[in-house]
């Protein structure tokens, strides 16, 4: 079965054939159970980690688009993003909890927009922001009735440094011919 998932656009395919395990439909699964939580566009598993992959291209819908993420990252908005990201992780977890996916996680946030290609302080701060609200600081206490760390890692990568460091999952632009069949 391919392993091969595309975002909410049909512009952009993630191959994730390399992993032992993925899904790409999760947000499906929960809305056939009427449920609210939140959930990541993609989760890969390999031998030695589970990858939660949140996906945000403003990019493919142009300067409009763009601008509309811009103005997420500002004010109470820029609150409500970061909310928006949290809740992704902990409904995503607990789906793999639920079918026994005990692995060390890594959370990854793509984030493309054009006004974010030469401004790595923005996703430092963000990357920063998103941190504060994962279970880093529980697992810090080292606590002796907790067995097992939630997370290993955050990251919030552009699809370049994406593809640069998870090369077995490539995520790449749709060939324009095959656009219309994913939509």
């Amino acid at each position: 079965m391919s392993k091969i998932f595309y975002d909410e656009h049909g512009r952009y395919q993630i191959n994730l054939n390399a992993a032992k395990y993925a899904v790409g439909d999760l947000h499906e699964k929960y809305k056939t159970i009427g449920n609210f939580l939140s959930d990541v566009d993609w989760i890969a598993e390999t031998d030695t980690e589970i990858f939660l992959i949140e996906y945000k291209n403003s990019a493919v819908q142009g300067i409009a688009e763009d601008e509309g993420f811009r103005a997420k990252l500002k004010g109470d908005n820029y609150r409500i993003f970061l909310d928006s990201l949290k809740k992704k992780f902990y409904g995503s977890t607990y789906y793999l909890y639920s079918c026994q996916k005990c692995k060390p996680l890594t959370y990854i946030v793509i984030l493309e927009a054009r006004f974010l290609k030469h401004n790595d302080n923005l996703r430092k701060r963000i990357l920063a922001s998103i941190k504060k609200h994962l279970p880093f600081g529980l697992q810090e206490l080292k606590l002796p009735e907790i067995k097992d760390n939630l997370i290993n890692d955050v990251k919030v990568l552009s699809i370049q440094e994406w593809n640069e460091q998870y090369p077995m999952f490539p995520l790449e632009e749709v060939k324009k011919e095959l656009i219309l069949e994913h939509v």
